[in-house]
Formats: C-alpha cells, structure tokens, sequence
C-alpha cells in the first residue's frame, strides 16, 4: 500500500498479490512508517483498520479478496475498485462520506442487501457488470450512473434518483425503456458505441431536462418515440 499526499487529500493505494509473497504497506504520515505481512487477511485488516489512515480520502483497491470485517475511514470520499475485484458485498459497510464509488472490468456481484451512503453522488460500474437493481436502493444524492458494456438488464421496477443528472448505457444494453421513469431533471443520455444498424431502446420517452443525447460510436438507423428539441450529439 502506499499512500501520498497530493494537495492535502490522502490518497491510498492498495496493491495485492494471489501468492505468498510478502506485501508491503505504508502508513498515511510518513514513508517511513512501513511494514511487511505475509497474510493476506492481516494485511487487508491492518492496512484498513481507520486509526492507520485517518486521513484517507481516496482508496484504489487493485486485488481480489473479501473486505469482510474490514472497517473503511470515515474520511473516505471516493473508493475505486481495480480490474480484477470481483467480491460480494454485504450489507452497511460503505462510509457515510463516500461520494463516489467506481468498479472495475471484472466486478459482477449483486448489489442487493448493500446499503449506498446518503452522500453517494457517481456510481459507475465495469464492463463485466449485469446484475439486476430491482430491490437495490439507489441514493437520492446520486447525479451520475454509468453502466459497463455487459449490462443488459430491465429497468422497469427501478427506482432512478430524481437528482440523476447523467445516465450512460453501455454496447450491449438493447431493452426496452418503456415504463421507466427517467428523472424529471435528466440532463444527458448516453449509449456507448452506437452501430450503425441498432436502434435506441424502445419506449424512449426523454425528459423534457434532457438537452443532450450522447450516441457514442456511430449512427442509429432508426430513432423513435423521441422527445422533439432533444439535441443529439451523432449524426442520427
């Protein structure tokens, strides 16, 4: 783990290793300050333990083990996830503070039972990502949601916060998005890498907020049910 301070926030970095190799971490004052484990699981709950980074604000976490009893900072503000993190998460684990929370490629678990903070405001998750989030409580804070290329599932029955401001689809999403209530203060829609033979979801039914629809990657061959004034961003 090595941890920096880069203009007054603190920023951790958490590298591990699938072997015995032994890993060695850095406390959030001094360089100096190192030790060296060879458990995985004692390294991942002293180097996390909140009296070893009081001043943590930003943690990327680059392996693949449980953070089960693992207790976060309160002073944490955004957590990211590296490629090869895939764990379950359960329950009201996550800091009051965090305002974003990004996961990486390989992330695929449910989010049922996980309790986002009130604070959240970017919740972004991988390419590897399709899970559904009918009974996933999104948090009234949250502005922006970005889905990875796998995520395929209905949105009917989901709950969008009505703060969302910027919601991103990635290439393999083609559901319908009739009967999904976008937020009434949307402002920008995205589909990520567009072909020029799909089509936009059906039912697409834009709030009126919407002043940008982002069609990544190429042209529709067929745009309809489309709010009239929305500015799209890709020849259609």
């Amino acid at each position: 783990m090595a941890i920096l301070d880069v203009k007054g926030d603190a920023f951790c970095i958490l590298a591990g290793f699938a072997g015995p190799w032994p890993i060695t971490y850095f406390g959030t004052t001094s360089l100096r300050a190192s030790r060296t484990v060879t458990s995985h699981k004692l390294w991942i709950k002293t180097a996390l333990r909140p009296e070893g980074m009081k001043a943590a604000a930003h943690i990327i976490v680059h392996f693949n083990q449980s953070l089960e009893g693992v207790n976060l900072p309160a002073s944490l503000q955004t957590l990211t996830f590296g490629r090869h993190f895939n764990q379950l998460l359960k329950g009201d684990w996550l800091p009051a503070s965090l305002q974003a929370l990004t996961f990486g490629y390989k992330f695929n678990q449910s989010l049922q039972g996980v309790k986002l903070p009130a604070s959240l405001q970017t919740l972004i998750f991988g390419d590897r990502f399709n899970q559904s989030l009918q009974g996933v409580s999104l948090p009234a804070s949250l502005q922006n949601l970005t889905f990875g290329d796998d995520f395929n599932q209905l949105l009917q029955g989901v709950s969008l916060p009505a703060n969302l401001r910027t919601l991103t689809f990635g290439i393999h999403f083609n559901r319908s998005l009739h009967g999904v209530n976008l937020p009434a203060g949307l402002q920008t829609l995205i589909f990520v890498d567009v072909d020029a033979g799909r089509t936009l979801p059906a039912g697409l039914d834009i709030p009126r907020s919407v002043h940008g629809v982002n069609l990544q990657g190429g042209a529709l061959r067929r745009v309809s049910g489309v709010t009239r004034g929305v500015r799209f961003e890709r020849g259609i």
